[in-house]
């Protein structure tokens, strides 16, 4: 359960870089999506590795999840959140 890549593993993208180098340095939940192969795992190893190193790096593949509850789904969500009208 080891994160494979950092930063440095990351051939160009520095925009991008820095912005998830300064994501890194907070105490949020970072959720990456986009399409297969654009290297959401890279980064999200990259990130856990510059804010989280030597603890666990869980992977979730949720391709079975609906877009519109995989935030709950990952992170929760308050009482009453999915009230109906």
């Amino acid at each position: 359960m080891r994160a494979p890549f950092t930063f440095d593993d990351i051939i160009g993208y520095e925009e991008v870089k820095e912005e998830a180098r300064r994501l890194a340095r907070t105490e949020e939940n970072i959720l990456t999506i986009g399409e297969s192969g654009v290297g959401k795992r890279l980064f999200a190893s990259a990130i856990h590795n510059e804010s989280r190193k030597g603890k666990p790096f869980v992977t979730v593949h949720c391709p079975n999840i609906p877009q519109t509850l995989v935030e709950s789904e990952l992170f929760g969500h308050k009482e009453g959140g999915f009230n109906e009208i």
